[in-house]
């Protein structure tokens, strides 16, 4: 049942955008991780529209600049029709995600199709590099040391803790502090391009021909790895460890496109490892917020994914072997 005063922002949106179309009842679509609400809308054209619902005006504002520059830096992204307070018309994708658009293709059609979103993100990537306008808010944020803290932070709580009940030693938490320290003061390095910072198959839609980029406004400065093992270490699809290893040295192959200089390849894996490490820890974070806190399920079956990922690449260098040895106790119960 949608509420009587969420109708009349929706209409008010509507009526100023399409004054000339007559809309069919809202119909509430399944939502994601975050607080916005998506809507679909049917006009008498038989054409449909999305309204997506902020929290705040701010949120609306930080949608459609981030969407007008992501345009500019030569992104798929959805076109905005109107905005009327928290509320924007937005382009209707249909409901195809990557994520279930891959699942019926074969292993070498899953590569080719990969290869095309790496194009994209590298694209993407050396339109960022040569940005000389930076005025908007999402290039003075940063996947800094506070920022990536923060996110180990909120995994403690909300997966650790919380989720899961563990109560580490005293030992294990020093241990685990001190690798944690040592991956995101590695990572704070650098921050040279912008990121998606949530590039995953669950935010690229598939329409005819178009990948187009969905939950991007959270946008911010951080490694050219981050997007990219996002993207191949992403749990709601568990790539094959040798398709994910073949992209990577695709991705690779098309650095010297963007920038003068690329790293050598083992000082390149050695972020791309690292990043991922984070992020799949950040992800465990907001699983277990979603289904400890929120009382959300769909993203348990998500969880042992996402695990096992994470154990197999801390046990594949030495310098993270401590920090495998210290969680593995705990994921035990989880993995599959």
């Amino acid at each position: 049942m949608i509420e009587a005063s969420v109708k009349k922002e929706i209409s008010g949106l509507l009526d100023k955008t399409f004054p000339d179309t007559k809309f069919d009842e809202p119909v509430m679509l399944d939502g994601d991780a975050s607080t916005r609400v998506y809507f679909r809308v049917k006009g008498d054209d038989q054409n449909s529209i999305i309204i997506m619902l902020a929290d705040d005006k701010s949120g609306i504002e930080a949608f459609s600049q981030t969407t007008a520059l992501f345009k500019q830096l030569g992104a798929d992204t959805p076109s905005i029709y109107g905005v009327n307070g928290r509320a924007s018309a937005i382009e209707d994708l249909t409901d195809t995600l990557l994520q279930d658009y891959i699942k019926t293709v074969s292993e070498e059609a899953l590569v080719y199709e990969y290869q095309r979103i790496v194009d994209d993100l590298i694209s993407f990537q050396g339109a960022t590099l040569r940005c000389k306008d930076r005025k908007l808010p999402c290039f003075n944020l940063a996947f800094d040391k506070e920022k990536l803290t923060q996110e180990i932070e909120f995994a403690n709580d909300y997966f650790l803790y919380k989720y899961l009940g563990a109560e580490p030693k005293q030992s294990e938490m020093a241990i685990m502090r001190d690798r944690w320290e040592m991956i995101t003061a590695r990572l704070a390095e650098e921050t040279p391009t912008l990121t998606h910072r949530d590039f995953h198959s669950r935010n690229i839609m598939v329409k005819d021909k178009r990948r187009v980029w969905i939950d991007y406004q959270d946008a911010r400065m951080g490694r050219l790895q981050y997007d990219l093992a996002s993207l191949l270490f992403d749990p709601y699809v568990n790539l094959p460890e040798k398709a994910g290893s073949r992209l990577v040295d695709y991705y690779y192959s098309k650095l010297p496109e963007i920038i003068d200089k690329p790293p050598g390849y083992d000082q390149f894996m050695e972020i791309y490892v690292l990043s991922a490490v984070q992020r799949l820890y950040k992800a465990l974070g907001t699983f277990g917020y979603q289904t400890a806190v929120r009382g959300v399920d769909t993203y348990v079956k998500y969880i042992p994914i996402a695990v096992n990922s994470l154990l197999r690449l801390l046990r594949s260098r030495p310098d993270l072997k401590p920090l495998a040895q210290s969680l593995s106790p705990y994921l035990a119960s989880i993995r599959k």
